[in-house]
């Protein structure tokens, strides 16, 4: 079905960042184990928690607007952590597989940062409550990411050059 107004396109939406978290929250654990940095992994670690709530609360939503989100699986979502467990399989050096976990997973943030972003937007005009639930989970994605580039720039990156 394909939506025909913007309450159908943000419940669409919502149904593919429900998938989205999902596979993201499925991947985060294994790429964690693959970082050797011990505060990146350790960030990682900490991050899977936060992860599984957004995404409950996120999820949660489709409940709202009598939505399923057993139909839509985020294509896009699958590339980017397919690109990312490829990274960490074949990066033989531990510090350039640390690096590129970042870049993947930063990847994953602004990809999250702006779907999330634009839902929170189409339920700002539609007058919905579930802005508030969005606009926390970009602020989330963006500490997230603030958090990673920081590790990238103080340990990481020096050590892969």
């Amino acid at each position: 079905m394909q939506p025909d107004d913007l309450k159908a396109l943000y419940r669409t939406e919502l149904q593919e960042a429900c998938s989205f978290e999902a596979q993201f929250t499925n991947a985060l654990p294994r790429l964690a184990e693959k970082a050797e940095h011990l505060n990146l992994r350790n960030h990682l670690s900490e991050e899977i928690a936060t992860m599984q709530k957004r995404g409950e609360h996120l999820c949660g939503l489709l409940e709202v607007h009598d939505a399923k989100d057993e139909n839509h699986t985020d294509g896009s979502m699958q590339a980017i952590l397919r690109e990312a467990r490829d990274w960490a399989e074949a990066i033989a050096s531990p510090a350039v597989r640390d690096a590129a976990l970042i870049a993947s997973l930063q990847r994953v943030l602004h990809y999250g940062m702006a779907v999330h972003g634009s839902l929170a937007g189409w339920a700002r005009q539609l007058d919905l409550e579930d802005r508030q639930i969005l606009e926390n989970a970009v602020e989330e994605e963006r500490r997230v990411d603030a958090r990673l580039t920081q590790i990238a720039q103080e340990l990481v990156n020096r050590k892969a050059a």
